[in-house]
């Protein structure tokens, strides 16, 4: 090689180099500048991965819901937490989307779907109101998976509507009135309730609540997702105490839907004490308690998580045609 090639190849090294520095520096004042924004872009491009589409539905009595909706094959609808939306779960859906059509809405009251003052928002009345949405979809028979409180409106749903339920997949579900208090509980009763946001301080510390082993999140970006949070405050802790006491045992004792109950075996927010109760009065549920990992389970472990449901769903009998 001449030294002229040499010299050339140095050059162009080093041009990149700036660049890509010039590139990072850009991408960092952006999501200081504008963390939402950031947000948000980081959002869309995880559903270009995930093969899912953001898209709107209004029902006939005006409740709009938005939803991601990708992938081809028996629907699978998901169900996020309270506080959260519907791209909490887009690396879980990325390994899902291969095989199942894959619906995430935002929970009525949270995300970009209605916010409803003054309405009802138990489990059942979510579970009535996810109803609609499938009925407006076209949608009559479903697998349905939730993670906190979107597990305890899916199994509320299975309970609702047996018929057209073939499997729930429920993570970390509140509501089991009999289990041992987790430190989130204990906490509330104290008068904290960490689940309601009031700065980006606190969306630290309901990160590391919600996780045994938090992901590293650039502080502008945890800034962005508690932004709506802090906006929604007031909304959100009208809509907490207006969820009475939920008898989630009485209502799903005995119900005879496959069940899929995943835990992390240090969920600070809903005790794994709670999988166990549930698991006890499930007769066609399968619980699995994850090692070292806490309440945000799809978080923590998605690619585990989504190779425990395949093989769940692997087991169900084959739908009939």
């Amino acid at each position: 090689m001449s030294i002229t090639s040499v010299v050339a190849r140095r050059k162009l090294a080093l041009c990149l180099g700036a660049a890509l520095v010039g590139l990072v520096g850009v991408v960092t004042a952006f999501i200081w500048i504008a963390p939402e924004q950031a947000l948000h872009l980081t959002y869309k491009f995880g559903r270009h991965l995930d093969h899912l589409e953001r898209k709107d539905i209004y029902l006939t009595d005006g409740t709009h819901f938005a939803y991601l909706d990708g992938g081809a094959g028996e629907p699978l609808i998901l169900l996020h937490g309270f506080g959260g939306n519907k791209d909490y779960f887009l690396i879980f859906a990325r390994y899902l989307t291969p095989y199942f059509r894959v619906v995430i809405p935002d929970v009525i009251g949270f995300g970009e779907s209605s916010h409803l003052p003054g309405a009802d928002y138990s489990p059942l009345a979510q579970a009535e109101r996810l109803h609609a949405l499938l009925e407006a979809l076209g949608v009559s028979h479903i697998h349905i998976g939730g993670t906190s409180s979107g597990a305890q409106i899916a199994l509320t749903y299975a309970a609702r509507y047996p018929d057209q339920t073939a499997s729930v997949l429920a993570i970390g579900a509140p509501g089991v009135s009999s289990a041992k208090l987790s430190p989130y509980q204990e906490e509330r009763i104290r008068g904290h309730n960490a689940l309601l946001i009031s700065n980006t301080d606190d969306m630290v510390r309901l990160l590391a609540l919600l996780t045994e082993q938090p992901p590293w999140i650039p502080r502008p970006l945890l800034a962005g997702m508690a932004a709506e949070r802090i906006r929604d405050r007031q909304f959100q802790e009208y809509m907490f105490k207006q969820r009475r006491l939920d008898p989630l045992e009485a209502r799903v004792a005995g119900l005879g839907t496959p069940i899929l109950l995943v835990w992390g075996s240090a969920d600070k927010i809903v005790d794994p004490d709670a999988g166990r109760i549930l698991n006890s009065i499930l007769p066609n549920s399968r619980l699995i308690i994850k090692a070292g990992i806490g309440h945000s389970v799809a978080i923590e472990c998605p690619k585990a998580l989504a190779n425990d449901y395949l093989d769940f769903r692997s087991s169900l009998p084959m739908p009939a045609h």
